[in-house]
């Protein structure tokens, strides 16, 4: 399938505290946006991008499917590519909707957003600071098909607060329905250290007290790196369709987070798959 990079309209007239938005035209299959912070013409260093943007907010039709800081989207990078050379790129900020991990490109494409029910197509900025970028250039990856939405990854973004050390288990995430199955979870260490995390679900635990270390090792051999400052949990470990927590059935869902430092005030990040076929029907 031939996959075109389209330059999509600038973001200019940048202002610290404000929001700035990118419009993105409804046409096509859309496999990823790219994003590049210039200042002067120049291409802006991986830290700048930083402090130029805060939180990340991606809408279709009003609906919200993606929030997340810049710091996080480029982190996330980094998650899936620094095992194959796909690091952060000085002024490059990725916001990928078909994953990359996935072992071909008929799986990959499941997941790229259809546009054909869409009227809007939206991601909003929150400027931090203009000193050091003046302009965000975007650009489509897309494939030609007239489709709807269907299948597709969503980023939520759930602050947490912990003013201990030891167990803190967390039960606020929802369980979301039938339709939608996890597919990693990103906890931010915030001011704190990682000893264990586990995985309840119902009477079950399918990620069972698993220390950083060994963490590490699993996401390596996935093709994963793990960031610093975070701890990944990667339900989609086996790198294909069907490696997924799905919540259809799912009455209790709960995480708990050792820490050997108190965190204070910290985020998880949790990528979901909406969309999916339920026996419901």
């Amino acid at each position: 399938m031939f996959l075109q990079k389209i330059k999509q309209a600038s973001v200019t007239g940048l202002s610290a505290s404000s929001v700035a938005t990118a419009k993105i035209p409804t046409t096509g299959r859309h496999f990823a946006l790219y994003f590049r912070f210039l200042h002067a013409g120049a291409d802006v260093s991986v830290s700048d991008m930083k402090t130029t943007i805060g939180n990340m907010v991606v809408r279709l039709n009003g609906e919200q499917i993606i929030e997340a800081t810049c710091t996080f989207l480029l982190d996330l990078q980094k998650y899936y590519g620094d095992a194959h050379g796909d690091g952060n790129v000085a002024g490059i900020l990725p916001i990928y909707f078909a994953p990359s991990h996935l072992p071909n490109f008929v799986e990959r494409m499941i997941y790229a957003i259809g546009t054909r029910d869409l009227q809007s197509f939206t991601v909003d900025m929150n400027v931090l600071s203009v000193t050091n970028c003046d302009t965000i250039d975007v650009w489509s990856l897309i494939s030609p098909e007239i489709i709807g939405v269907g299948q597709h990854v969503r980023i939520k973004k759930y602050s947490q607060n912990f003013a201990s050390t030891g167990e803190n288990e967390v039960s606020n995430l929802p369980l979301e329905g039938p339709s939608v199955a996890y597919k990693a979870l990103h906890i931010t260490a915030g001011s704190g250290s990682f000893n264990t995390v586990t995985i309840k679900v119902a009477n079950n635990r399918p990620f069972d007290t698993i220390p950083v270390s060994l963490n590490t090792v699993s996401l390596a051999r996935s093709g994963r790196t793990a960031q610093s400052g975070y701890y990944h949990v990667a339900f989609d470990e086996q790198n294909d369709l069907s490696s997924l927590l799905f919540m259809q059935g799912v009455q209790d869902f709960r995480q708990v987070i050792n820490w050997t430092t108190q965190p204070d005030n910290y985020i998880i990040y949790a990528e979901e798959v909406f969309g999916l076929a339920t026996n419901n029907k």
